[in-house]
């Protein structure tokens, strides 16, 4: 307080008064500065808007009405009384589910015998007539096609082993072993062999396709444990089908040879060593994958935008 009234010395700077020590250059760079710098620090807050409720589609399901009148105003057959007047409603809608259906079909097959052989004829000359037995995926197999369709999509659609399948039976109220199960699964896939094979047919031979082993456990009963072991899977690259091929988990270049022995295209894969047998074998052109290029390897594109390594 008491400098104020001090003289003040024409040779002292004044240490606030900036505007006589600053260009106008300067002052248009400060205030660059400031304004780059209020820009940072000023934060934009943005409210993120609560997407509303997707309501379920219910136009394909079955509707099932159940009527509610207040206690008392309705008959023992569950109409309106007389003496009321309904002036409106309410409705609710809530999703239920009924559990899978379990049954038997038990098939009688009726022996019938014509009246007349009964009476004219002796019995060695009778004809007994039988209907034929319904055509079955199984013979012999008390499990029926939708149980048989159920296993094979349990287990490769939604990925559900024998195990938990042999559960969801259980509470079901059916109890099957899992070796019983395993023989289901098998004769059912045993049946569809012919239409693998047509798929196999029709994927090999197409022009162009893509190959490639994917590992999968294998469970080993020797060891009682899981060993890595591959599937190979064979994709047309044009229209898009693929095929799968197991040979007891085995990667050597003898499944790849059973596999493309006979194809006569063009075959996209990996860099895998398996697949060099055929670089000299006539009427197949291999061709390398991008995904699996590696940084170490030198490559260059020409004018016609074609891969030279």
């Amino acid at each position: 307080m008491s400098e104020k009234k001090l003289p003040l010395d024409p040779a002292q700077l004044r240490l606030f008064d900036q505007e006589q020590l600053m260009s106008d250059e300067e002052k248009a760079e400060l205030a660059k500065d400031v304004e780059e710098a209020e820009t940072e620090i000023t934060k934009t807050i943005t409210v993120k808007v609560k997407p509303s409720r997707k309501l379920l589609d219910i136009t394909k399901l079955p509707i099932e009405i159940e009527n509610l009148y207040p206690e008392g105003t309705a008959d023992e057959n569950g109409n309106l009384k007389a003496e009321y007047v309904e002036i409106g409603t309410e409705e609710t809608s809530r999703l239920e589910r009924i559990p899978a259906k379990v049954y038997i079909v038990r098939t009688v097959r009726h022996k019938v015998i014509h009246r007349s052989d009964i009476t004219e004829k002796h019995p060695e000359e009778r004809t007994i007539l039988t209907p034929q037995l319904p055509l079955v995926p199984v013979s012999k197999c008390i499990a029926g096609a939708s149980v048989l369709a159920d296993i094979i999509t349990g287990k490769f659609l939604y990925h559900l082993p024998f195990y938990r399948q042999i559960q969801q039976d259980k509470e079901a109220g059916i109890i099957i072993s899992d070796s019983t199960m395993g023989g289901w699964y098998e004769a059912a896939v045993e049946k569809l062999k012919l239409l693998y094979d047509l798929v196999r047919k029709q994927i090999l031979s197409s022009e162009y396709i893509q190959i490639d082993e994917s590992v999968i456990p294998i469970i080993d009963n020797e060891k009682h444990r899981a060993r890595k072991g591959y599937e190979w899977c064979v994709r047309d690259a044009i229209t898009g089908d693929v095929m799968f091929y197991y040979d007891r988990g085995s990667r050597g270049s003898h499944v790849a040879r059973e596999l493309l022995g006979h194809y006569r295209g063009c075959v996209q894969s990996d860099g895998y060593e398996a697949y060099n047998q055929f670089e000299q074998m006539e009427g197949i052109t291999l061709y390398g994958c991008w995904a699996h290029g590696r940084s170490n390897q030198k490559v260059c594109i020409n004018e016609e935008n074609i891969a030279i390594p």
